[in-house]
C-alpha cells in the first residue's frame, strides 16, 4: 500500500509538471507569508508526525513574505514534510526554517 502510494505522488507530480510545462495550469502569484505556509503544512501533517513520533517545529520570521503560487507552495512544504517525517527515526525531529539570502528567499 505504501509502495502504491508513493508511485500514486509520483504519478501525480509528473502530471503537474507536464500541465504547468504545457501552460495548462494558472499559477496566482502573489505575496505570500512564508511561515503561515510552513505552519499549515506542518498542522496538515501532524498527526502523521505524532504517529511516527516526530517533532517538527517551523522557525521562519513571521514577516518574512516571498511572491509564488500559495497553492504549489504549501505543496511544496508538505512533500518535504511528508519525505522528512517518513525517513526521520522515531523519537527525532525535523526543523523547517527560511531566511532572506540577497533576493532569493532561501528555505532549510
Amino acid at each position: 500500500m505504501e509502495e502504491a502510494d508513493r508511485v500514486s505522488t509520483i504519478l501525480s507530480t509528473l502530471v503537474d509538471i507536464a500541465e504547468a510545462e504545457a501552460g495548462l495550469v494558472k499559477r496566482e502569484i502573489a505575496p505570500l507569508r512564508l511561515a503561515k505556509l510552513a505552519e499549515d503544512a506542518a498542522d496538515a501533517y501532524s498527526e502523521f508526525a505524532d504517529e511516527r513520533q516526530v517533532v517538527v517545529t517551523c522557525e521562519i520570521p513571521p514577516k518574512l513574505h516571498v511572491k509564488g503560487d500559495a497553492t504549489a507552495l504549501f505543496r511544496v512544504f508538505a512533500n518535504l514534510l511528508d519525505n522528512a517525517i517518513k525517513y526521520t527515526p522515531s523519537g527525532g525531529s525535523v526543523r523547517v526554517s527560511a531566511e532572506q539570502a540577497g533576493a532569493f528567499t532561501e528555505v532549510r
